[in-house]
């Protein structure tokens, strides 16, 4: 019988674990953020006009 180690035990625990809610939500505004930007700089690139100006 292998014994695992405390290392081991923790990885599989937190692999089965749900997401917890502030990941979600960190997850959520980093998304955001960064298709807002991958947006602006499209919309930029192709009419030439800023969405927002500063």
């Amino acid at each position: 019988m292998s014994a695992m180690t405390y290392k081991e035990k923790r990885e599989l625990r937190r692999a089965a674990m749900a997401p917890q809610l502030a990941d979600i939500i960190e997850g959520f505004i980093v998304g955001s953020c960064f298709l807002y930007l991958v947006v602006g700089i499209f919309y930029w690139w192709i009419t030439g006009e800023m969405l927002v100006k500063w």
